[in-house]
C-alpha cells in the first residue's frame, strides 16, 4: 500500500533474509559511510555480505 501511493520506509536491520523479502533496494552503511546501494533484482546476498565487510 506504501509503495502504490509512491511513499518510502527506511528498514535497518543486518538479516539480509527480511530485508531480501520486503525491499526494492538496499544501502549498505558500513561505519557511518556508504558502502554501496544496489537495486534488490540486481544484486545477490554475497555481494551484499561484500559491501557490509568491505571484501
Amino acid at each position: 500500500q506504501l509503495k502504490a501511493q509512491g511513499r518510502g520506509v527506511i528498514f535497518i536491520s543486518h538479516n539480509l533474509q527480511d530485508i531480501f523479502a520486503v525491499s526494492d533496494r538496499i544501502v549498505v552503511l558500513r561505519r557511518g559511510v556508504q558502502a554501496g546501494e544496489r537495486k534488490i533484482s540486481e544484486t545477490n546476498h554475497d555481494e551484499v555480505v561484500r559491501l557490509m565487510v568491505g571484501g
